[in-house]
């Protein structure tokens, strides 16, 4: 019998690419915060990590998981000062509503997607005001919020498109890396 440090080490799993694909969405986080630095995005800086959660649940169901998606929330939270577990529920509810989705949505042209994100974003943004005025028993500037929204929205084709074409890169390389393998 052969010992654990013996045995070859199994580079199909999973595993790396999620976290990964888990790192990356803390790299939107900062992304996402150095956009907020800038006059033109200051207080609608685009939810550039929602959009991200959104394409992966519904495209790449598996490789993104709903702990990911809830640790995501909370770098997001710890970096900017937001309520402890509230942008953390909201992501983690809109992955479960977008794979709830993604059957219908992933045979859907863009203008049908487009729409689905911007209910999405809606949806996230009424959570974060409603979860607000249930704690501190007011409402915050609603403005801002819409703003954000509204910038996340029409941002969103942009921010697709890249998506995409990570997503075709990453698999003609693991095409390419297969093909190198079997010869």
């Amino acid at each position: 019998m052969s010992s654990p440090l013996e045995r070859p080490a199994e580079l199909s799993s999973p595993l790396p690419v999620q976290i990964l694909l888990a790192i990356f969405g803390c790299f939107l986080v900062l992304l996402e915060g150095a956009f907020a630095q800038w006059q033109v995005f200051f207080a609608s800086a685009p939810l550039l990590v929602l959009a991200y959660v959104f394409y992966m649940n519904l495209f790449f169901a598996n490789q993104l998981s709903i702990l990911a998606v809830f640790l995501i929330g909370l770098f997001s939270e710890l970096m900017f000062f937001d309520m402890l577990g509230m942008s953390a529920t909201a992501l983690v509810l809109s992955a479960i509503i977008t794979r709830w989705r993604s059957a219908v949505l992933i045979h859907s042209d863009f203008l049908e997607i487009w729409s689905a994100f911007s209910l999405i974003v809606l949806f996230y943004a009424s959570f974060k005001i409603s979860v607000y005025a249930i704690v501190y028993f007011s409402f915050p500037d609603l403005s801002d919020i819409f703003l954000q929204a509204g910038m996340t929205i029409l941002l969103f084709p942009v921010f697709y498109v890249l998506l995409v074409s990570a997503a075709s890169a990453g698999q003609f390389m693991a095409r390419r890396q297969m093909d190198s393998k079997i010869k």
